[in-house]
């Protein structure tokens, strides 16, 4: 299936990918990373399926990526990423406040 990208998508989808998404896509998308059906999805957010189809639809636009498992993966990753440089942050913190 093709997928056209909008204009103004970040070319760093990876490092800014939940910042590009909607509230509502946000949801969605960890609901996705969780393996969750679209129906499953539609039933955990109280909304029709048409319409989880839709926000899954524009999350991968916005993500750049064609299936749902690559965005399962991407979202992963920028998840560990952002745990890896809360986890320095504080860490830094903590050394600032000990000198």
């Amino acid at each position: 299936r093709h997928l056209s990208y909008r204009a103004g998508v970040s070319a760093t989808a990876p490092l800014s990918a939940l910042s590009a998404l909607t509230p509502r896509e946000r949801d969605v998308a960890h609901l996705v990373e969780r393996g969750l059906s679209n129906k499953d999805i539609g039933a955990q957010l109280n909304i029709s399926t048409a319409t989880v189809k839709n926000h899954v639809h524009k999350l991968l636009e916005k993500l750049k990526v064609g299936r749902r498992a690559e965005a399962a993966a991407q979202l992963s990753q920028q998840r560990a990423a952002q745990s890896a440089v809360a986890v320095r942050r504080r860490a830094s913190l903590n050394t600032m406040h000990l000198r």
